[in-house]
């Protein structure tokens, strides 16, 4: 049963009251008119008219119930399926058949569900720097499946698409949607997956990037799986604006249980390169290892002092933050933390995430990242304000395009994001080399209902209701009495 018949009775009321009100009020005694008009005009015709003029107010207003019913709670409408295969660099994991790229192809042939369902790649555009939705229909007609597996390819870069970007098929009015993949990354919610196996059986990833105090070196731990293939390492080249291959006693390589360590001496940026052995794809791994002080300035009086509590800070190297006390000169380009020294107590507390849980009193300072008065400047735990800013380190790498990239650069099988703080390194998430369970999810909102042909329904009925009035009392619509 529809639902909208569900809501018709409600609807109804009004009209039914009109109803009951216009065959209350009508009961008038009438001079039969009629009599004295042509026989012609006498008849069951006639008094299907006169029937018609009366009650045809009310027959609209039934007919707009149907349609408002209708409106509220629209019938299913025939929506196009979709079919999507997973842009993941681990599709192409395995061998041959094995392979969850040759699976998904399979599926779509072969599966009567799937066949006649729209079918796109959810890939990478490098050059948008975003996730798209492709259609690969052309792909896959009129070729067979490797020929199809290696035009995509060529043509698309499997490396880690954003699951979300899925809602878009909803926008497109697609109904079912089903993503074929090798392992849920997401938990699905209003659209199926398939899973079609994890393949990947050669990986190696960075687990851990830090400096080691011990040795004086920077330390990238590895967790590998799969042979062991010898490891290169180039370091960025600013002349040139590439990477260029160190020799080996430029670096360490250690053995491990769960993988190789390496061993660099100074910080910058590097790229760890394994070749992909039985043909399997290369493995590109680029890394930005931080300065082991991190680069600052200060202006102001009170913003040196401050300044001269971390020893750790170097002050040789390009700063990357500055403190500044408010009013003196501004530094462009990199992040500023300002600070005003007001005469009386602030009646505030800064955040205690940003001082490891100490309760320190700030003032108001338009413009200004911080307001200490005379007792906060007294509190033993004021340096952990600025700690909190001046530990800040930037990542090793990144697994998602990071905001404000203006291009990818490509370094084999991984890139290089082009900010406005420098080259960031864009390595996909663990879950393409590993096997990892799923744990967020990912809702698909319901396909939006069609409700423009009821709109368009109901504004005929309506002018077709004024017509009628128009025509039948010989009035102007814009009539007020």
């Amino acid at each position: 049963m529809p639902e909208a018949l569900l809501w018709l009775p409600f609807l109804l009321v009004p009209v039914l009251a009109l109803l009951f009100l216009n065959l209350r009020l009508s009961r008038k005694l009438r001079y039969p008119h009629d009599l004295l008009r042509a026989d012609e005009r006498r008849g069951l015709g006639s008094l299907l008219f006169r029937n018609f003029r009366t009650y045809y107010d009310l027959l609209l207003d039934g007919l707009i119930a149907l349609v408002l019913a209708f409106a509220i709670a629209p019938p299913p409408w025939h929506r196009p399926a979709a079919v999507v295969i997973d842009g993941s660099r681990s599709m192409y994991g395995g061998f041959a058949d094995a392979r969850p790229i040759a699976k998904a192809l399979k599926k779509i042939q072969s599966d009567p569900g799937l066949k006649h369902a729209d079918p796109f790649l959810l890939v990478l555009d490098p050059q948008a720097r975003t996730t798209r939705m492709v259609p690969i229909r052309s792909y896959l007609t009129g070729s067979g499946m490797e020929e199809a597996i290696l035009h995509l390819r060529d043509d698309f870069d499997f490396f880690a698409p954003d699951y979300a970007r899925l809602s878009e098929l909803r926008q497109r009015g697609y109904g079912e949607i089903t993503l074929l993949t090798d392992q849920l990354r997401v938990k699905p919610v209003g659209f199926d997956a398939v899973e079609l196996g994890f393949a990947v059986n050669f990986a190696a990833y960075p687990t851990s990037v830090r400096f080691d105090h011990a040795s004086e070196t920077w330390l990238v731990a590895l967790a590998e799986n799969g042979p062991r293939v010898p490891l290169t390492v180039s370091a960025w080249d600013k002349s040139v604006g590439t990477f260029t291959k160190l020799p080996p006693d430029r670096y360490g390589i250690e053995e491990g249980m769960a993988g190789r360590i390496v061993r660099l001496p100074v910080p910058g940026l590097y790229l760890m390169s394994l070749k992909g052995p039985f043909g399997l794809d290369d493995i590109d791994l680029p890394l930005l290892l931080p300065a082991r002080s991190l680069g600052a300035a200060a202006d102001g009086a009170f913003s040196k002092r401050m300044l001269s509590v971390f020893p750790e800070i170097d002050r040789t190297l390009r700063p990357s933050l500055a403190l500044v006390d408010q009013g003196t000169k501004a530094h462009s380009g990199i992040p500023v933390i300002t600070t005003r020294l007001i005469p009386n107590d602030g009646h505030q507390l800064v955040d205690p995430g940003l001082t490891s849980g100490a309760l320190l009193a700030a003032g108001t300072a338009p413009g200004g990242s911080f307001a200490w008065g005379p007792s906060s400047l007294k509190n033993e735990d004021l340096v952990l304000a600025y700690d909190a800013f001046l530990s800040n380190r930037p990542p090793a790498f990144q697994t998602s395009v990071p905001p404000g990239t203006r291009a990818l650069h490509p370094v084999g099988t991984a890139y290089l994001a082009e900010t406005g703080s420098g080259l960031v390194p864009l390595l996909p998430p663990a879950s393409q080399f590993f096997e990892q369970r799923a744990e967020q999810r990912l809702l698909l909102p319901p396909p939006a209902s069609w409700r423009w042909p009821w709109a368009l329904l109901l504004s005929l009925l309506l002018a077709l209701k004024v017509y009628l009035w128009v025509r039948l009392t010989g009035k102007s619509w814009i009539t007020r009495d």
